[in-house]
């Protein structure tokens, strides 16, 4: 079996957290991506950030984690870091061909909306800290 890391931001401004809409999988899910060699979760999260939605993050707590399985063969663990917007910095979808547009998504309304396990799990988590 392949495992697979991908490390994220959950951005939170206000009560409402950013997510980006995955065309192939119809649902939003958090700025991130696969860990490249030689980089740190942190790192990883931060450069993904920058390339997706072309803005600067300040980290307030690191990796919490989450598995998936997308088959047999292929199992993603998925880190998200709790984050907040630099200098008030407007983000603006930067994949328009993979991603459709990006929601500030107030967490309280989570299940309105379809989202990625791990975004799912991570407001259950976070509503449970309030």
């Amino acid at each position: 079996m392949i495992t697979v890391r991908v490390s994220g931001c959950a951005i939170v401004e206000e009560g409402k957290l950013l997510l980006r809409f995955r065309k192939r999988d119809t649902m939003y899910e958090f700025p991130g991506g696969t860990v490249e060699k030689g980089e740190t979760l942190v790192q990883a999260a931060l450069r993904e950030v920058k390339e997706e939605v072309d803005c600067n993050v300040t980290i307030l707590k690191e990796a919490a984690s989450y598995a998936q399985v997308k088959r047999p063969d292929l199992h993603l663990k998925l880190y998200v870091h709790l984050a907040k917007l630099v200098d008030g910095q407007v983000p603006r979808e930067m994949e328009p061909h993979e991603f459709g547009e990006f929601l500030w998504m107030p967490i309280s309304d989570y299940l309105k909306y379809p989202l990625a396990s791990n975004v799912k799990k991570f407001c259950e988590e976070y509503r449970a800290t309030l």
